[in-house]
């Protein structure tokens, strides 16, 4: 895979308990390093979650090198301590709604927002 083929990409449960990192189109990327799909960030399990809040549907937004990530507690899958879904768009936006809104546009990942439910920003 070349570094950003995607638009968009999903780090989570999907099915099953464990956090594997997937295509917006739902294809579970394999043998991946956060480099390997030009993402800024060098550790994606965990460290991008709120710390203030481990309630479900809390997350937090950040952007770095043109990339959006939001991190949200989710325990709708798998239920141990710190699960969670973190999204990574391949843009920067002005909100945590308005990436919500984008990353929606790609059904599988709209799924896990509905799966989600409601979903609620609050800080580091």
């Amino acid at each position: 895979m070349a570094v950003n083929e995607y638009e968009a990409l999903y780090f989570g449960a999907a099915g099953s308990v464990g956090h594997y990192l997937w295509a917006p189109t739902g294809e579970k990327l394999y043998g991946w390093l956060p480099s390997s799909y030009g993402l800024p960030w060098d550790h994606i399990d965990g460290p991008l979650l709120p710390r203030t809040s481990a309630q479900q549907g809390h997350g937090l937004m950040h952007r770095e090198q043109d990339w959006t990530a939001l991190s949200i507690h989710d325990y709708t899958v798998d239920h141990r301590p710190g699960s969670h879904a973190t999204f990574f768009l391949n843009r920067d936006v002005i909100s945590f709604a308005e990436a919500v809104g984008a990353l929606c546009a790609w059904p599988f990942l709209a799924s896990v927002f509905d799966r989600i439910g409601p979903w609620t920003e609050v800080e580091s």
